[in-house]
């Protein structure tokens, strides 16, 4: 593995960070980004030269001429998020927080994920782990895109043990998980708006 020039392990940074964050940004957004973030002016001819030679252990992106893509994101998927976007804005977040998408693995335990996860442990009696776990894997799924609801249940079913006659429960579960769909999970599709945000938006058609 190459260990690369300083800026390659900078713009490395900011790619780790645009492509756990967003799933799919195409090189030129990413730049305006990049130089926004770090005061530079780096052209896009520049930046594919920086990184054709450049392979750092744990990349979770691809580089090509039109996009940046997490690896996560199936070949079936791209052309889904890339038309899921089109005409969107991109949630640039402040600087301290967009680097620690950086890191693979990275949760951001926001306060929308923290109540969810309280509500499943307060409302449904599910164990602290059990919820807390229910919650990421909601977070990242609907995040993803992989947010049907069959996949979502299962996610709850796991965690939560509840009688399915219990009508009081089951409504107030599924409109904390809605509330935390719409309002708590920024979508690849949506460049990293939550659902709720993207309507807030002034001048936004969703």
């Amino acid at each position: 593995m190459a260990k690369g020039t300083p800026e390659q392990q900078n713009l490395d940074l900011y790619l780790r960070a645009a492509a756990n964050f967003y799933g799919h940004i195409m090189p030129g957004k990413f730049l305006n980004i990049y130089n926004k973030y770090n005061g530079v002016h780096l052209l896009k001819d520049d930046f594919l030269d920086l990184m054709y030679d450049y392979n750092p252990k744990g990349k979770c992106y691809r580089v090509y001429t039109n996009a940046v893509i997490n690896t996560d994101v199936t070949n079936s998927a791209i052309t889904r998020i890339a038309q899921g976007q089109e005409g969107k804005p991109y949630n640039i977040l402040p600087k301290e927080q967009f680097i620690k998408w950086a890191v693979r693995d990275y949760f951001p335990n926001t306060p929308a994920c923290q109540y969810f996860t309280e509500y499943l442990t307060v409302k449904c009696h599910a164990t602290p782990a059990k919820a807390s776990e229910a919650t990421k894997n909601i977070y990242f799924s609907a995040m993803r895109g992989d947010d049907k609801m069959d996949r979502l249940t299962s996610y709850l079913t796991a965690a939560v043990e509840f009688d399915v006659n219990d009508m009081d429960l089951l409504t107030g579960l599924f409109g904390a998980l809605m509330d935390f769909l719409n309002g708590g999970v920024p979508r690849w599709m949506n460049c990293g708006f939550t659902p709720n945000e993207l309507r807030k938006r002034e001048g936004f058609d969703f």
